[in-house]
């Protein structure tokens, strides 16, 4: 295993990033990224997704769970804090409630069956 891949070096790199981003160069190339971002279709809505979440649940007419969806059930699950998923971000109100890991393993699956849907239509 690498450094950059131990707790010690994603640490030191975080705080590295955290020294640049500071930066009026860091600060600019940010800037930039998320002008990137929003300026596809794809960046839009996930946008709007998010911003309903957060709209609903500030307002009241939804509330954060405060268990993974999983139950624990998946070996690394850490089951709470749970952040909002979209399997479509045109239902921005179709969400499931997931941990930080169970979100990044579906977000892997996500992106894996696009990506055969993808090969199959190219075949």
């Amino acid at each position: 295993m690498s450094y950059s891949n131990t707790p010690e070096g994603r640490a030191a790199h975080a705080r590295a990033d955290a020294r640049y981003n500071s930066t009026s160069k860091g600060r600019a190339r940010n800037v930039r990224a998320i002008r990137k971002y929003r300026a596809t279709e794809e960046g839009r809505l996930k946008d709007r997704a998010r911003q309903v979440i957060r709209n609903d649940i500030a307002a009241g007419r939804l509330v954060r769970p405060v268990v993974c969806d999983c139950g624990g059930l998946v070996e690394g699950c850490q089951v709470s804090p749970v952040q909002a998923h979209h399997e479509d971000h045109s239902k921005p109100r179709d969400v499931r409630w997931l941990s930080q890991f169970c979100h990044r393993l579906a977000d892997a699956a996500l992106l894996a069956s696009q990506q055969e849907a993808e090969l199959a239509v190219a075949a």
